[in-house]
């Protein structure tokens, strides 16, 4: 094995944003309720500040994040795996939930918007034949849901996975790995970091136009960037400490911009596509520096954060279909929703999805088997990563 692929053991780092991106989320979807943004159930009162501050605010880096972690991830997964086994679990953990997410979770979404927003008068059992009439879109009025609402996460990442993996096995062999180091011995240049910026503002920029389908905040061939990028920075030790070394100076830089956007609204500050770096490598540069470092908090939930994700935003529209009605001031909805989604989810997780076999896979996970030593262990050994 090649000199950058030796350092393919688990990332602590990595896992502490996977699970703090995913309740970042979380809040996100949490707050969707009271902004004036389109969104499937809404609170009667909806407040203008919350999206020119925290919601855009979140939706800079959330799902750049997300998606360059899943490219460092499959780069520690790539490195220990054979190309059919990889690809046999990306159908499992990735493509399985998804199709599961389709036919199940997003049909009661969009009967929960149909009903919320008065284009449907029925019960759930009355919707199912017309979830197939047409297909669901941002302001269409069709109903199959084919990208799963949220997981379309899901489907973006096995694309991206498929299409890449030719690339990334040749990384693996003695001329793609000799290459590869040669990438990342140049990024990981003084001042050259910030060539990471290039695609994602060429894409804005340049290649996309006004009729470019935008999801998240981003374009998907943004978002195949971002992915691709992480696979790049976990490759390379000398990124990463290059990272870590400069975390200051993108901390710094992201302040200004982001004060200059509230202050001036205008410059640079009006660019996500170079925010957006500023922000992920201030966040790579701490979480490398300061998580690097497991607790029993942490082991539980890198597991538990693929089921968390696909729940999340279903028990969040089925509880705040209904407490947003309810005759209380809005803060004391925004708490119990946030509250009884996330003890909800995690009872459904811990005595539900976790415990049976049958329901793991249609979860993603791996199958566990029962041991009177060990407890629970899963079949194909220890690892409890998540795709996420």
């Amino acid at each position: 094995m090649q000199k950058n692929h030796e350092h393919s053991i688990r990332r602590n780092d990595l896992d502490w944003l996977r699970v703090t991106a995913i309740l970042v989320v979380f809040l996100y979807h949490s707050v969707h309720f009271f902004d004036t943004g389109d969104w499937s159930v809404k609170n009667p009162t909806t407040y203008t500040w919350i999206e020119p501050t925290l919601m855009n605010f979140m939706a800079v880096w959330i799902m750049p994040l997300i998606f360059l972690i899943s490219g460092a991830s499959v780069f520690c997964a790539a490195c220990k795996t054979k190309a059919t086994r990889f690809i046999r679990d990306k159908v499992m953990r990735l493509f399985v939930p998804l199709i599961v997410g389709v036919f199940s979770f997003s049909a009661m979404q969009v009967y929960l918007e149909r009903i919320s927003h008065g284009q449907f008068q029925g019960s759930f059992i009355e919707f199912i034949p017309h979830y197939f009439e047409g297909v669901y879109l941002p302001g269409s009025t069709g109903n199959f849901a084919f990208h799963g609402m949220h997981l379309w996460y899901l489907l973006f990442l096995f694309i991206f996975t498929l299409a890449f993996m030719p690339i990334f096995w040749w990384f693996k062999g003695v001329t793609g790995s000799r290459f590869l180091r040669r990438i990342g011995d140049f990024l990981a240049i003084p001042g050259f970091l910030v060539l990471f910026l290039v695609p994602t503002v060429i894409i804005q920029n340049v290649i996309a136009n006004e009729g470019s389908i935008v999801v998240g905040g981003w374009r998907m061939a943004q978002y195949a960037w971002f992915f691709f990028a992480g696979y790049l920075l976990a490759s390379h030790q000398h990124l990463r400490l290059q990272i870590i070394t400069t975390r200051w100076i993108w901390a710094c830089l992201s302040f200004v911009v982001i004060i200059g956007s509230v202050f001036l609204n205008k410059g640079p500050a009006n660019h996500p596509d170079i925010l957006v770096w500023l922000e992920l490598f201030t966040i790579l540069g701490f979480a490398m520096k300061r998580l690097d470092f497991s607790n029993p908090f942490l082991e539980y939930s890198r597991e538990a954060v693929m089921p968390f994700y696909i729940l999340h935003q279903n028990v969040l529209f089925l509880i705040g279909f209904f407490i947003v009605k309810w005759d209380i001031p809005d803060p004391a909805k925004f708490l119990i929703i946030i509250i009884c989604t996330l003890v909800v989810i995690m009872v459904m997780y811990e005595y539900i999805v976790r415990r049976y076999n049958t329901i793991r896979v249609l979860f993603g996970m791996k199958l566990i088997r029962k041991s009177a030593s060990n407890g629970l262990r899963k079949i194909h050994g220890t690892d409890t990563s998540s795709n996420i």
